[in-house]
């Protein structure tokens, strides 16, 4: 994915926005409303536009004299798209989702775009999310969805999920909401003041 700050319409999509960028580019996260009460980010499939990236979980390249995380690995561009979305969302609760398994169609499950295995980004947002005090869903784990089984839950790709009747409606779509629902189920949103907290829980 090119890192130009480029947004442009895209008439396929239903809700027509196409970025090409990485995960913490300004103009991505300028399309966020903010307003919003839960931002929910799911990537690292397609989102590993960043020079130099590594797995590295034990330095997320923070800068004490800027306040701000340097995009050269993995785990700093995650921790970098966190504290701008918590800047221009403040009330908002931000979660990460992790990407999905089942890329058997490209050796070792590597990432087509780059040489990290989907697991190993899966661990690395994990982790970031962890240093960052940020809920994460790990669609990765909980899915349901591996190389084993992948050809019946994915598209030939082995990135895009089946969907409607196929597969007599278990498909792969279905299998990706359920664990994005089971997770958002255990994360309270933000209430102003505490109000509604105890309406909410009863």
């Amino acid at each position: 994915i090119s890192t130009d700050d480029v947004i442009e319409p895209d008439p396929t999509w239903e809700n027509p926005l196409r970025i090409y960028s990485n995960f913490s580019n300004q103009g991505r996260i300028n399309t966020v409303p903010t307003d919003c009460d839960l931002v929910i980010i799911m990537g690292g499939t397609n989102d590993t536009g960043v020079t130099n990236q590594s797995s590295n979980t034990g330095d997320c390249n923070f800068d004490s004299e800027t306040g701000t995380f340097k995009e050269n690995t993995i785990m700093g561009a995650v921790c970098e798209t966190i504290r701008k979305m918590q800047i221009r969302c403040p009330n908002a609760v931000i979660v990460f989702a992790t990407p999905l398994s089942g890329l058997g169609s490209y050796s070792d499950n590597k990432n087509y775009a780059q040489s990290f295995k989907i697991n190993e980004m899966a661990k690395v947002i994990k982790d970031a999310c962890f240093y960052m005090s940020i809920p994460v869903i790990d669609v990765f784990g909980t899915c349901g969805i591996n190389i084993s089984n992948s050809a019946k839950y994915l598209k030939e790709d082995k990135v895009h999920p089946t969907y409607g009747n196929e597969n007599n409606g278990y498909n792969g779509a279905s299998m990706i909401s359920r664990a994005m629902i089971g997770g958002l189920m255990s994360i309270l949103p933000m209430f102003k003041g505490g109000q509604g907290f105890k309406e909410f829980v009863e």
